[in-house]
């Protein structure tokens, strides 16, 4: 069995964004040049913190999108997620601190009389994934059919490809994510091997899905708090779902998706 630990980098980030079916990256330079200077160089030491970008896509025309905050030093994370309803978008802000899922939804208070709902939940190890971020060891990957390697600038991406790989994911997304299917894998580095992009891609006879995770910055203050006691309503995961309905929202905003990040493994 291959353990990729860059799949599990990004579906870390993607279950605590969204239960959905498979990948797609794209992260290149606008203006590529050897001689423009590296935002994201980490000099060789882990980051405290990183902000990501997150767009993630499965079945036809839906796709969410957000930006999260992770502090890698008090394993906590914030972020804000655009959710597809049928007539608009759902604008979520999810906070994990102190051993606790924070959700806030738009209109949230009209119906509970706060405006935050709190479960409970294990405060998985961030640590890991920082040394990932610093410099992803490329030469780990293995058991894919192909793989190439494509330069822009001080960017270099690698892209891996198989034809069929089965899929053996945690918790929430294990009901979601194909099985098995058509897999491209691709990491950017910077000019230092850190961490600037990442994404996975999942084709089968029934359905494509992607998930792009490109980092927008590393090192900036990520501070975050538990909301005031006074606007949270203290929920279990059966008024989740209640709630919720039967949306995939209700399995990526899960405890158990959050307990389980960085556990994908290809086989």
């Amino acid at each position: 069995m291959t353990r990729s630990r860059i799949g599990a980098l990004l579906l870390s980030l993607l279950a605590g964004g969204l239960t959905v079916t498979g990948v797609v990256l794209a992260a290149t330079d606008s203006n590529p040049g050897s001689r423009v200077r590296d935002p994201l160089a980490l000099n060789g030491f882990p980051p405290r913190s990183a902000e990501v970008h997150l767009a993630i896509s499965a079945r036809q025309g839906y796709q969410v999108t957000g930006d999260v905050a992770l502090n890698f030093v008090t394993d906590s994370l914030s972020g804000r997620l655009n959710v597809p309803l049928a007539l608009s978008d759902l604008s979520v802000n999810v906070r994990l601190v102190e051993h606790h899922l924070y959700l806030g939804l738009a209109n949230l208070s009209s119906v509970t009389g706060k405006s935050w709902l709190a479960l409970a939940s294990s405060q998985p190890s961030l640590y890991g994934i920082s040394l990932e971020m610093t410099k992803p060891d490329i030469s780990l990957i293995s058991g894919f059919d192909s793989k190439s390697v494509s330069h822009s600038g001080y960017l270099t991406t690698y892209t891996f490809r198989r034809h069929h790989m089965v899929l053996y994911a945690p918790g929430a997304l294990a009901g979601v994510l194909p099985r098995q299917g058509a897999v491209t894998l691709s990491i950017t580095t910077g000019s230092q091997g850190e961490l600037v992009g990442a994404s996975i891609e999942v084709h089968t006879a029934h359905s494509d899905a992607s998930i792009t995770m490109s980092v927008l910055s590393y090192n900036r203050s990520a501070h975050v708090v538990a909301p005031p006691a006074s606007a949270v309503t203290p929920l279990g995961p059966l008024g989740l779902k209640r709630l919720l309905g039967g949306s995939p929202l209700g399995g990526m905003l899960s405890p158990g998706a959050f307990s389980s990040l960085g556990q994908l493994q290809l086989n």
